[in-house]
């Protein structure tokens, strides 16, 4: 779903507003949200830096119209754009296939298109996943990269170089498995199978197959039940993390067919807000896509208006320490925290700052390590003035 957003870059003095077409907002409200994001961004300037070009940016309508403008400021031509947007379709075309012999097939159909700049592509899309916050989904695309290099001609070669380059280090069949074996808990090792759940295929138990009977050839009795109790484990983890996922999926599923078929779509909204979670916000985001590309505008615009409404409900019904922890998120720095708790002071009780701990560990859980530092920050900030 496309949001407001506004792009700046202070050493080109480029300030560039998004407001997407499928939000419908009148004039009015458009310029509002383009004078509050420019206040936003005018305050979070130091004075020196707070220029006239900020005060009115150019606005755009479409996330690739912004992203030309972005590219062009820095050189990159339409000829690249258009390289670009094949190897991102060929991308996505690769993300949609769920069947490992059809990706093979697929790879080999495209090996020739599979050069540096698709990777490097590839790549830059799952660090930019992990920025916001987002460290599993992440590490995810990276390991699906992990297999497209392995099944491609000259893959790994690139994604060797490419790491080396960034300095980045991905999940490969090996390093998981390493990871397996020393996990210091079951929380441990099932974050560590869901994180590398597209490594572990046919290829991956063969290696640790591999693992077992050379052990039992050395005599290595110790070692070879180790490995074997290692991949009933996994097999299990792997089992039970599909099982929950098809779960998940199928419940989303049915809530999406129901709120369509309501005909006060809020009464159900009100009586599911606890099922309002990751899969249904990206299976009603995956509609939403579909519809807009099969050109059914009046089935995505209904869709994208139900987003909304689904949003500002569960918005209404946040409490209040939820909503505060939502404008901290918000804030943009330490500054903008602190003064955001003075003014809410009579808030700041143990029992905030026991939901900020509990806030802080799920996210660390979910391997969300940015956003977890900064409920962290918001706590230590709340601490001295409690």
């Amino acid at each position: 779903m496309e949001a407001p957003l506004l792009y700046h870059d202070g050493q080109k003095e480029l300030a560039l507003v998004l407001v997407p077409t499928n939000l419908h907002l009148t004039h009015i409200d458009e310029q509002k949200i383009i004078g509050d994001l420019s206040n936003r961004l005018m305050n979070a300037l130091p004075p020196e830096k707070r220029k006239a070009y900020l005060l009115s940016p150019q606005t755009f309508w479409t996330m690739e119209s912004l992203a030309k403008t972005i590219l062009a400021a820095d050189g990159v031509t339409e000829e690249m754009l258009q390289e670009q947007e094949t190897k991102l379709k060929l991308i996505d075309q690769f993300l949609q296939t769920k069947d490992e012999a059809a990706l093979k097939e697929l790879v080999a159909a495209h090996d020739a298109e599979l050069d540096y700049k698709f990777f490097e592509i590839l790549t830059a899309m799952a660090m930019q996943i992990m920025q916001e916050e987002n460290q599993l989904k992440g590490q995810n695309l990276l390991a699906f990269r992990q297999i497209v290099a392995t099944l491609s001609s000259k893959g790994q070669e690139f994604v060797a170089q490419i790491d080396k380059e960034t300095g980045l280090q991905s999940l490969s069949p090996e390093k998981l498995l390493q990871d397996l074996q020393q996990a210091a808990n079951d929380n441990e090792f099932i974050s560590l199978v869901a994180a590398g759940r597209q490594l572990i295929d046919y290829t991956f138990f063969q290696t640790l197959t591999g693992q077992i009977d050379a052990a039992e050839v050395a005599n290595d009795t110790e070692t070879a039940e180790t490995l074997k109790s290692l991949r009933s484990r996994i097999l299990d983890a792997s089992a039970r993390i599909d099982a929950a996922a098809r779960q998940a999926m199928d419940k989303a599923s049915a809530l999406l067919t129901k709120l369509l078929e309501a005909a006060d779509p809020q009464k159900i909204i009100l009586d599911n807000l606890d099922q309002f979670d990751d899969t249904f916000v990206a299976l009603l985001g995956a509609q939403v896509q579909k519809a807009t590309q099969d050109g059914k505008t009046e089935i995505a615009e209904r869709l994208t208006n139900l987003y909304h409404l689904i949003m500002q409900t569960l918005q209404e019904q946040m409490p209040p320490e939820m909503l505060l922890l939502n404008q901290l998120l918000e804030s943009g720095s330490p500054e903008a925290i602190s003064n955001i708790l003075q003014q809410n002071k009579s808030m700041l009780t143990p029992d905030f700052i026991h939901f900020l701990s509990r806030i802080q560990a799920d996210l660390e859980n979910q391997g969300q390590v940015e956003l977890a530092s900064l409920v962290s920050e918001i706590k230590r900030q709340a601490e001295t003035m409690v």
